[in-house]
Order: structure tokens, then sequence, then C-alpha cells
């Protein structure tokens, strides 16, 4: 079964916990995304800020579908694969 990648949006506490269920499952994040300047990255994850830095990604990424998010829209996730 080939490993499933994922980003997510934000990149506080939810966010580490979302990437420590994908990992769980065997999936791997490769991107997050904040709106927050002061934001920081989780280990090993490229950290893309705001709107723009999402819409770059989203320009290079391997087809990027769609996202999933808490009703607050604190965080999304995003299966890339």
């Amino acid at each position: 079964m080939p490993e499933v990648r994922y980003a997510i949006w934000g990149s506080a506490g939810h966010a580490k916990v979302l990437a420590s269920l994908i990992r769980a499952i065997g999936g791997r994040v490769v991107a997050t995304f904040d709106n927050d300047p002061a934001a920081q990255a989780l280990r090993g994850v490229p950290l893309h800020l705001g709107e723009a830095g999402f819409a770059k990604w989203a320009d290079a990424a391997p087809d990027p579908r769609a996202g999933v998010s808490d009703s607050a829209r604190r965080t999304w996730v995003v299966p890339i694969s």
C-alpha cells in the first residue's frame, strides 16, 4: 500500500496531534500552513505562511486534493496522495 501524504493547515497543538495520528496510521505530513508569522514548523515538516504560501505550495504540489477541517476552520488536513 503506498504511503499517503498529508498537508495540514495549522502548526500548533491540534496540528501536532493530527501529525501524530497520521504517522500512527502510516501516513506522512509533507507540509503545514499557518497565518501566524510566529508559528513554528513541526519537526521535519516545511511551514508555509498564509494563503499565499498555500497557493505557492499547491502550484508545485503533486495532485493536491480536498481538505477536511474542524468546524472552527482551525486546522485543515489535506491528503495529497
